[in-house]
């Protein structure tokens, strides 16, 4: 047989493998591909074919055999390896996608123009581990082998704002300008300028990149940097005294994120009627019955929990408190909701099951919540603080599995709250999906402190109170006081918070470029420049009464 008719026969078998892949006759599909493979095992094509059609039979893992197969057998070939890489991203196959690398030296910064593609995968799978510094690395290795790849470029504007490394963030943007500066991520370049001076302070010029570039225009093609871009001029305008312009494009932008179809799936009702419940079960009664059963199971570890609403200064209380030697910070970890889902997944989502709670179950989920941050501990005698604001809502649970532990309570006058809630650029979940609307973020504040005075007044919490107005009247005094109150003296070092903040890979809160710098008292009365919230001291009045405000 000719070149030409193997050639024809091998196409042939393609084009079948595809017709039947389309009238789903699986089998018939892989025999072809399988024939086209005996035909010529150099070329990619049937691999390609044959790896998407096990994907589409849910055989993931043999699609993934396939590939390798081909790399085993044949030289290094970028479409086979990059697809494979894909698969491994996808379905999160980690130790394959690290047999990729190693198999293509991407592990060894081996730059050549056939694996920019595999450095920029590789740079995913850090990224979704939260190793940035090393993500950020296999982004610049994949534009050392391939200068025009933009996608590299975009992930790196992202890591190096959000880890605050804004030096690089500039020298990388310039570096871009002049690859893309007549293509049309020129445009998306710009933003990044513009959230560059925007981190610089220089809130006018930020300003002008936006409008210079008609950059509301030409970032509608992308709803996310359409968002984002809502996001940075509401930023800019509050900045340059411009109230309700500012009010008016985060309106905007948080209409945008509540259409997105990902968020039509939370109902901020969910999170209400749960409030409700834990509301109407966590009586002084039940409480003691639980805690009857899980005081008699000695704990060692010195627990303390950060709570509070949202913006209200626990992400620098958590900066403050990680730089004391002898405490360690678990910054917004989902350990303890995981321990509450576990549990109540078991019992049908019945709350009247901690009634039933055996000392084996209480012992099973301490262990398992403590077995997920064992590694985060540098020393085992540490006071561990738990940080995730909302875990507020979760006190009843947390006081019935773990009785000994405190609380910290973070407080800032309830309409500055209010309105930097409104403001920040959350993640959305079944919570933050109430920030997106000015009504539902008052209503969420009320129902939320509704709860704590109800878990206050029955559970009898052992718990500091403390204020951010007042942290940044007198530093000392009141770090002092909360470390009394966690047995711990005070130490100088905990002055120099905003060191350890510039030292964290990547602070997973809306405050990640406000904790690195030193205290400042700009952001309070914050609520007075808006009147739209004005009027929301009457909803808070009670609140505002209670906190001595």
């Amino acid at each position: 047989m000719t070149k030409n008719s193997n050639n024809l026969t091998y196409n042939n078998k393609i084009t079948y493998g595809i017709q039947y892949i389309k009238g789903r006759k699986f089998k018939e599909s892989e025999n072809c591909f399988k024939e086209a493979i005996k035909i010529d095992s150099v070329k990619s094509e049937a691999y390609i074919n044959l790896s998407n059609l096990y994907i589409l039979d849910n055989k993931k893992i043999t699609a993934l055999k396939v590939l390798k197969e081909y790399l085993v057998q044949n030289s290094f070939n970028e479409t086979i390896a990059n697809h494979l890489g894909k698969i491994c991203i996808n379905y999160d196959f980690k130790n394959e996608l690290f047999e990729l690398l190693h198999l293509a030296n991407v592990t060894k910064d081996k730059i050549s123009k056939d694996r920019y593609y595999l450095y920029f995968i590789f740079g995913k799978f850090l990224q979704k581990n939260k190793n940035f510094s090393s993500a950020v690395n296999a982004y610049k290795n994949s534009i050392k082998c391939k200068k025009d790849f933009f996608e590299s470029f975009f992930r790196i504007f992202y890591l190096l704002e959000t880890t605050n490394d804004l030096i690089n963030l500039e020298k990388y943007i310039n570096i871009a300008a002049d690859i893309f500066y007549e293509k049309k991520q020129i445009h998306i370049i710009n933003f990044y300028r513009a959230i560059f001076f925007n981190r610089k302070k220089d809130f006018k010029l930020s300003e002008e990149i936006i409008k210079d570039n008609n950059l509301e225009t030409h970032l509608n093609f992308n709803t996310n940097l359409y968002i984002r871009l809502h996001d940075l001029l509401s930023k800019n305008n509050e900045k340059l005294n411009k109230f309700s312009k500012s009010f008016h494009y985060v309106e905007k932008r948080n209409q945008l994120m509540f259409n997105l179809e990902e968020n039509k799936n939370y109902n901020r009702k969910d999170i209400i009627n749960t409030m409700k419940q834990y509301k109407s079960f966590f009586t002084f009664e039940k409480y003691n019955k639980i805690k009857s059963i899980s005081e008699k199971i000695k704990s060692e570890k010195k627990l303390v929990f950060l709570v509070g609403f949202p913006r209200s200064g626990t992400t620098l209380l958590d900066t403050i408190l990680r730089t004391h030697s002898r405490i360690t910070v678990l910054e917004e970890k989902p350990y303890l909701l995981e321990a509450r889902h576990d549990f109540f997944l078991k019992h049908n989502n019945d709350l009247n099951a901690l009634l039933d709670i055996s000392e084996s179950e209480i012992v099973q989920i301490r262990d398992n919540y403590f077995n997920k941050f064992r590694k985060e501990i540098s020393d085992e005698n540490n006071i561990i603080i738990d940080k995730l604001p909302l875990s507020i809502i979760e006190i009843g649970f947390i006081k019935s599995i773990f009785p000994n532990s405190k609380f910290i309570l973070a407080l800032r006058h309830p309409c500055d709250v209010v309105i930097s809630c409104y403001f920040s650029f959350f993640s959305i979940n079944e919570a933050m999906i109430n920030f997106l609307n000015w009504e539902d973020t008052i209503d969420f504040y009320n129902n939320v402190f509704t709860l704590f005075e109800f878990y206050e007044n029955e559970l009898k919490l052992d718990y500091f109170r403390i204020k951010y107005e007042d942290l940044i009247a007198d530093f000392e005094k009141n770090i002092t006081h909360l470390l009394s109150f966690l047995g711990l003296k005070y130490e100088n070092d905990l002055k120099n918070f905003n060191l350890t903040a510039k030292k964290r890979d990547k602070i997973s809160t809306p405050s990640y470029s406000q904790v690195i710098n030193p205290l400042y008292s700009t952001s309070i009365g914050r609520w007075k420049n808006f009147s739209k919230n004005k009027s929301a001291k009457t909803d808070l009045i009670k609140w505002i009464n209670k906190f001595n405000y």
